[in-house]
Formats: C-alpha cells, sequence, structure tokens
C-alpha cells in the first residue's frame, strides 16, 4: 500500500527474495533517458529490505542500460537513505519521501553517465590492471575484475571502448552473474566510477 502511493500506474516491478535480503527494483514508464545515441538507460528505484534486521529498509535510484539490462546505482553523496519504519502509519509518508530524494539524483547522473562515454582510461595500464585497482579500492572479490575483464567487449559495436563508460559497463555487467548483495556492491561501485571518475579508484 505504501508503495502503490507513491508509485505511478503502469510501473513494472519486480521482487527478488534471498535468505537475508529482499529487493524490490521499480522502473516508472515512460521515464527514459538516451546515455549516448542508441543508448537507452530507463530510470527506477532499488529497495532494500533486511530480512534479518541488519539494516533498516534502504532505498536507491538506478538505471537500467536497455542495451544490456545493466544496473547501475545513480550515485551521489547521501544518496542511500536508509529509512526506519517501526509503524505502518509511518511507512507511506517515509517511502514515499525517500524515493522522491532518491530520484533528485538521478538526473545529474545521467548527464555525468553521458559524459563518461567521451572520458578515456588513463594510458599506461591495462584493462585488467584497471579493474584489479577497482575491485581493491571497494573490497569487492577478486573474481569480479577478471570477470568483468573478460565480459567488456561483450557489446560488440555498441561496447563503449577504453572510456570511464566502458569499464562501468563493463562491472555493471559483471553484477548479472552475482549474487544480490555482491552485485548490488559492485553496481554501487559503478555508479561512484561516474560520478568520481577515475578519482574514485585513489
Amino acid at each position: 500500500q505504501a508503495l502503490e502511493s507513491v508509485v505511478p500506474a503502469g510501473a513494472k516491478l519486480r521482487i527478488t527474495r534471498e535468505q537475508e535480503r529482499a529487493d524490490v527494483e521499480i522502473l516508472w514508464p515512460a521515464m527514459e533517458r538516451q546515455l549516448q545515441v542508441g543508448d537507452v538507460a530507463l530510470l527506477g528505484v532499488r529497495i532494500v529490505n533486511s530480512e534479518t534486521k541488519a539494516h533498516a529498509i534502504k532505498v536507491c535510484p538506478q538505471l537500467l542500460r536497455v542495451l544490456c539490462y545493466n544496473f547501475t546505482v545513480a550515485w551521489s553523496d547521501g544518496a542511500d537513505e536508509e529509512i526506519s519504519i517501526r509503524h505502518v502509519g509511518e511507512a507511506k509518508a517515509k517511502l514515499g519521501q525517500a524515493i522522491r530524494q532518491a530520484l533528485t539524483t538521478i538526473e545529474p547522473f545521467v548527464r555525468a553517465f553521458g559524459d563518461a562515454y567521451k572520458n578515456e582510461l588513463p594510458e599506461g595500464k591495462t584493462r585488467g590492471e584497471l579493474l584489479a585497482q577497482f575491485a581493491k579500492r571497494f573490497a569487492l572479490p577478486e573474481h569480479v575484475a577478471e570477470l568483468s575483464a573478460r565480459l567488456w567487449d561483450a557489446d560488440g559495436a555498441k561496447s563503449a571502448g577504453n572510456t570511464l563508460a566502458g569499464m562501468v559497463n563493463a562491472v555493471t555487467r559483471a553484477s548479472q552473474e552475482l549474487g544480490m548483495t555482491t552485485a548490488t556492491e559492485v553496481e554501487s561501485a559503478a555508479g561512484r566510477l561516474v560520478m568520481r571518475g577515475g578519482a574514485a579508484l585513489n
């Protein structure tokens, strides 16, 4: 009922449950943006609820790249809003406020993602070295870097090459083969890479 109060009719919803968490992903109709010509992303929100009371409900804005169904968390400082709901009556107001706040971060993120296609990766390091640095910086498992390297050019001619967007697309594609918890961590780290560029690796 709380979601119905803030989500427009016609939105697409997917619920994934694991032993320790439940994820609700919501994509809005007619909320698409072009990252670059021919590369469309849909705007959405992910709501994460702990099944073990490890944390409160978390609301994260995200983009779904239609070309390959990659999710990237649309990140900005303070974008991940964690909310505690103690009473049923609080849910409608608190969820609505958190979702509206999350959506304000998406437009700047779309612009940054578009710029990432023009942002060439630094010379002097291989893709593998940059991905290993990325995994280490964000405390991700080593196999994330290895899998991302293999999938970097998976989109063929529509891959983004040796650009920041190419790296982001590689790691978010790799996240599709991971469990929900690790996948969310990878997608969130990719969002930071979009907003901060190469500085996010330091």
